[in-house]
């Protein structure tokens, strides 16, 4: 087995949501109560007339859905677009248009001054995970970046909040040591964006601050949980970095035998001196070359190379660079097959498992024919083959009907006590993570207060004070959710 850590697309993503959480989650709802309300023909209708009247762009509003990568920053981009029109159209002034509480929780949504504020700071905030994500989604090799760019997401991050003096040296490892919770480290404001900025002009001082406390907030959580999750301290993420094109010298002989080391079923221990030479033999002969950024391409020269006697040149660095390429960067190609799983499932929706899997491997098959299935020649073998697979599809479904009866009889049996106890356990465990948030940024209150009072610097005390009833209002909420959710769980278990 070899350890490249967990999918860095999710933990991303996932930071990204423990910073909302602490920020304003309510920002969700309000994306997806905004597409969902114009779905509707007379309202779409009304606001296309609407936007036409104040000039803007006729778009469509984008769906957001939270356990997708980062839907909500074109969701807000959109809404930020249309911003005035839906302004005008929640109104209080204006005659109500729906009774429902979907229009009750927008009306009051932008009837809220700090709305504009809240969505420009997402967005800005937002662009910096989006690139992340955006280059990971790609279906070409990126481990040897992979380690790199981590790197430079989670200092982006720290930058916003924190003196450059304390984290811009830090290598992968020392940034999981890193205390962002120090009011040490903290600049005077956090970055919130100039047109965050813009829109707060007209906010008295103590509202600003409260803004500046609750954006900090946000950083905090995000840093705290990329540091916690992203595997910034694997060696061998690191030392893949020798596969990049704009790899010189002898700099990275190392990376090269660490990674040997680490597939010794590749390269035997007894191989890794003549993958060293070879190695060395190849940085002096791609010197001068002009090398490509393409990684594969690059690469795909160098396994092109051949000896005066027509053999391959470098047998045991191609064989090492194969084998690392094929190492994924992320769940992404997971995360597509779902998609195409769901084109598969179109009006068949009760295909079995290995029916989808089939389905997969024959258009998979297929793609060598550019989908042409004409152009398969249909040999004895392959109509051996399907007549084989057609008796063993029969036998499957016997006994898939005599599974499904079974399990349907089980179910009918099975108290729904236990999918409720899940859902409880799972929501307890969430409301625990929240919980251990709020209980640090009450001590990062406590420091700051403390510190101001020590340093007699009121602003200090003030900030401190502003996070400190922050923290206090929404603590009490969870802890009492996390009460009800233990005594359901224990009248289950008492029943």
């Amino acid at each position: 087995m070899v350890d490249i850590g967990e999918c860095g697309l999710h933990k991303v993503h996932n930071a990204f949501a423990a910073g909302l959480d602490m920020f304003c989650a309510e920002v969700e709802s309000l994306a997806t109560d905004v597409h969902y309300y114009f779905k509707f023909a007379t309202r779409h209708a009304d606001m296309k007339e609407l936007l036409s009247d104040l000039g803007l762009p006729q778009l469509e509003f984008l769906r957001h859905v939270n356990s997708r990568w980062l839907t909500l920053l074109p969701s807000v981009e959109r809404i930020l677009k249309s911003f005035d029109a839906l302004k005008a159209f929640f109104s209080k002034s204006g005659q109500p248009r729906c009774s429902s509480m979907r229009h009750g929780r927008l009306s009051s949504a932008f009837c809220d001054k700090t709305l504009r504020a809240k969505l420009f700071f997402l967005q800005n905030a937002a662009q910096i995970f989006d690139r992340f994500q955006t280059l990971f989604q790609s279906k070409d090799p990126l481990l040897h970046v992979f380690y790199d760019e981590m790197l430079v997401l989670v200092k982006q991050v720290l930058g916003r909040f924190l003196r450059q003096e304390s984290f811009a040296g830090a290598t992968g490892s020392q940034l999981k040591e890193l205390d962002v919770e120090s009011s040490e480290n903290w600049k005077a404001k956090p970055e919130i964006g100039l047109d965050t900025e813009q829109s707060m002009k007209l906010w008295n001082p103590t509202e600003k601050k409260a803004f500046y406390i609750k954006a900090r907030a946000f950083y905090i959580a995000c840093a705290k949980y990329l540091i916690t999750r992203l595997p910034l301290d694997n060696k061998l993420l690191f030392h893949l970095r020798f596969l990049n094109p704009d790899t010189k010298g002898n700099s990275f002989t190392s990376s090269l035998r660490y990674v040997a080391n680490a597939l010794p079923q590749v390269i035997p221990p007894c191989d890794v001196s003549s993958l060293t030479d070879e190695w060395n033999s190849l940085m002096c002969e791609t010197s001068d070359w002009e090398l490509s950024p393409n990684v594969v391409t690059h690469w795909s020269s160098v396994f092109a190379l051949q000896t005066p006697a027509g053999q391959a040149k470098y047998p045991r660095i191609t064989k090492l660079v194969k084998a690392a390429l094929s190492l994924p960067h992320g769940n992404a190609d997971c995360e597509r097959g779902f998609s195409e799983n769901k084109q598969a499932l179109h009006h068949r929706s009760t295909l079995s498992i290995t029916s989808i899997s089939s389905l997969r491997q024959t258009k998979a098959f297929m793609k060598r024919y550019s989908g042409d299935a004409t152009k398969v020649s249909l040999t004895r073998d392959i109509l051996r083959n399907v007549e084989k697979s057609y008796k063993v599809y029969r036998e499957r479904i016997e006994e898939e009907k005599t599974a499904t009866s079974q399990k349907r009889k089980h179910e009918e049996e099975e108290p729904t006590e236990v999918c409720e106890r899940n859902k409880l356990m799972d929501e307890k465990s969430s409301l625990q993570q929240r919980l251990s948030s709020l209980k640090a940024l009450l001590a990062s209150a406590q420091e700051l207060i403390s510190k101001g009072v020590a340093d007699r610097d009121m602003d200090k005390v003030e900030s401190g004070n502003i996070l400190l009833c922050d923290v206090n209002s929404k603590l009490p909420s969870v802890i009492e959710r996390i009460k009800t959710v233990d005594s359901a769980l224990q009248s289950m278990k008492a029943n």
